[in-house]
């Protein structure tokens, strides 16, 4: 059962053990919607959860999303209606993509935009932070530096998004402008549940998407 009911029920695969994880995206702490879109903010909030599962070596299967609406005089409005759907839009696009579902969530009144994200995930072994050793390969996967660098960018005035083109002296120059405003470059997660089963002993999530919304 998914949404409609008070809960979901669930059955993970024979032999799996179920994997949550979750967190919380605060409009101006976590993402600014006058930098990026609202389908980028949505996108991330499921992003960061993905990564934390991937950590542990689970397969993404489940979603819950807890939306805070801000109130305002004119909070049942157009504007209001269109970034929840751009929100939703980009949560489900990547869901879409990992192969998971939407089993339940909450919309309430808050004083600004927020996400929280309940992500469940299967392993039949899952992985935790505690296996690492002395001695150990380290493997990082994606660009060190890249969302922090991708934030400074925009809030330099480069910003990205179907209106809008990253100058031109960037690109010229080789610098890693353009890959640190796309958060598409590297499929860490992937990475992740290859190494799981049989190379890793341990993994930390450190986020896959360089998005700075």
């Amino acid at each position: 059962m998914g949404p409609g009911d008070d809960c979901a029920v669930l059955r993970p695969s024979a032999g799996r053990l179920l994997v949550a994880t979750t967190d919380a995206l605060v409009e101006g702490v976590h993402f600014d919607l006058s930098l990026s879109s609202a389908r980028d903010a949505g996108h991330k909030a499921l992003a960061v959860n993905l990564s934390d599962l991937a950590a542990a070596g689970a397969r993404p299967r489940w979603f819950l999303c807890a939306l805070g609406v801000p109130r305002t005089p004119h909070s049942r409005g157009a504007a209001v209606f269109a970034t929840a759907r751009a929100l939703a839009g980009g949560m489900a696009a990547l869901a879409r993509e990992s192969g998971m579902a939407l089993v339940g969530g909450n919309v309430a009144g808050a004083d600004r935009w927020s996400l929280t994200v309940t992500a469940l995930g299967e392993a039949a072994a899952p992985l935790s932070r505690r296996g690492a050793r002395p001695g150990d390969a380290l493997v990082l996967a994606g660009q060190v530096g890249a969302a922090a660098l991708g934030l400074r960018l925009l809030r330099g005035g480069k910003r990205r998004g179907p209106d809008v083109v990253i100058i031109s002296e960037l690109e010229q120059s080789g610098a890693p402008g353009a890959e640190a405003l796309d958060d598409e470059n590297v499929d860490a997660c992937h990475l992740q549940r290859w190494l799981a089963p049989t190379w890793a002993t341990a993994m930390i999530s450190t986020r896959t998407t360089t998005s700075p919304c």
